[in-house]
């Protein structure tokens, strides 16, 4: 009887590891590649799309943090062209990597204008994605044209691909008309969704980011009327400045109305990866429900993944570091250049200048930092300064977030961000939910912070195993 009890309770608990480890990621909430980063723009040689390294510390990145949707879809890159083995290979790890962590990794697809009803080569691209083990994919025609014929086409060829690339889910379509701005009212948008909107299977949720390209608050209010009833999920450029020479301080904690966090929250991230850990922080603590953001927590984290991952260059410590970043997230001061924010905080002189030197991380681990270097056998699809828009540098770097808690008052977000024609903008809010938060230094490895509890039943199975032994 003993013996059966012990068993029952292992199958519970079985069932306990498996379901808290599915609930741990939430799907509505996510993080894009989906800038424009320029080779004009490059940082330390690096331009396009972060690198394969930076790439997979990104997934991990997320998993510790609840976010579910990693989104690639970066506007430099040539996305339908076919992959070399080299990268086929490389997003074949990232994929492996996400699944194994519940990550959902979307794969965006740009055709652009599209010249006739001949599908097959973007069925053969999808079928080489597909066999990356990545399962879901995006069309994406922001910035396409968007006149009757190519939006049939778009249409057709959503409807198409769903049909003939089995185990493929269409995960978003983002029309021509993804915000209100270019058109007259709010009809006439409405009347530019109808074509697609009719002719793709209302099962496929739409992206928008509203009325503006880059709205100071979206609400479900601003997205479009349409008939089919589709889900509509927001994308965010709030933190998609699109340039080299700032870093985007205002959290993005008050910038949407929390149902949105109902439809989907997807965050169009900035680069490079390390200007951008104060944001995926921030959604980390916004993905668990909450409101507000711990400026003091993520300042903290941030300094100390900047620390273990050698972008310290002149002896700081990360409480000096922290102390700089708090006070630029909470003042959220415009700087043109990356120079002179180094003037107005000593502490971070050389932190987002230089490339990061090799360091040993908390884990005792190596973190290979070296400056990117161009290399057609070791890129994906980004890019690097000596290299075509098909590379991608080999730069290399770990990632570690806060598993931020929240107060319940809403955050005051203030600021004009500034939209952009190319679909992009920047957002300067700032966010002022510090209250008496705390939070812990989380660490990549998927056993740690919000996978605690996880690994915690793990050992209680462990545990129960010994006993039946």
């Amino acid at each position: 009887m003993k013996s059966n009890n012990l068993l029952i309770s292992l199958c519970i608990l079985i069932c306990l590891v498996i379901a808290m480890s599915n609930a741990a990621l939430n799907m509505k909430t996510g993080l894009i590649e989906g800038y424009y980063w320029t080779q004009a723009d490059s940082v330390n040689g690096q331009y396009g799309s972060y690198s394969h390294a930076q790439r997979l510390k990104l997934v991990s990145l997320m998993a510790s943090n609840g976010i579910g949707v990693y989104w690639y879809v970066p506007q430099t890159v040539d996305l339908m062209a076919t992959w070399t083995q080299t990268q086929l290979t490389q997003f074949t790890e990232v994929a492996t990597l996400a699944n194994s962590l519940g990550v959902r990794f979307v794969f965006g697809l740009r055709p652009h204008y599209i010249a006739s009803n001949n599908f097959s080569a973007v069925k053969t691209r999808l079928e080489q994605i597909k066999s990356a083990g990545i399962s879901y994919y995006s069309l994406n025609f922001d910035d396409a044209e968007g006149d009757s014929a190519q939006q049939g086409l778009q249409a057709s060829m959503a409807t198409y691909l769903m049909n003939n690339v089995p185990g493929m889910t269409l995960a978003f379509f983002t029309p021509n008309a993804y915000h209100m701005d270019e058109y007259p009212n709010r009809a006439a948008w409405e009347a530019a969704l109808v074509t697609v909107d009719s002719g793709i299977s209302a099962s496929v949720p739409f992206v928008f980011t509203g009325e503006e390209i880059t709205p100071s608050y979206m609400t479900t209010a601003q997205y479009p009327s349409l008939s089919s009833n589709r889900p509509k999920v927001f994308w965010s450029n709030w933190i998609a400045m699109d340039t080299s020479t700032r870093i985007p301080w205002g959290m993005v904690a008050g910038t949407a109305q929390q149902a949105i966090f109902n439809t989907g929250f997807y965050l169009n991230l900035n680069f490079p990866l390390e200007r951008a850990i104060h944001h995926i922080s921030c959604l980390g603590a916004l993905s668990t429900g909450s409101t507000t953001c711990n400026i003091n927590t993520i300042s903290t984290t941030w300094s100390t993944w900047l620390k273990n991952n050698g972008f310290f260059h002149n002896g700081q410590t990360i409480a000096s570091v922290a102390t700089s970043l708090y006070n630029a997230i909470d003042n959220d001061d415009y700087y043109a250049s990356i120079s002179a924010l180094e003037t107005a905080y000593p502490p971070l002189q050389g932190i987002f200048s230089q490339p990061p030197t090799e360091t040993n991380d908390d884990t005792g681990s190596t973190s290979s930092s070296s400056s990117p270097t161009s290399s057609s056998s070791t890129s994906d699809n980004g890019t690097s300064s000596s290299t075509t828009t098909s590379q991608e540098p080999t730069t290399s770097s770990t990632t570690s977030s806060s598993s931020s808690t929240t107060d319940n008052t809403n955050p005051t977000s203030t600021g004009n961000p500034a939209s952009s024609s190319s679909g992009s903008g920047t957002g300067t809010g700032t966010n002022t939910g510090t209250g008496s938060l705390t939070g812990d230094i989380v660490d990549p490895d998927p056993s740690s912070a919000s996978n605690t509890l996880v690994y915690g039943l793990n050992l209680m199975l462990l545990l129960i195993l010994v006993l039946l032994i």
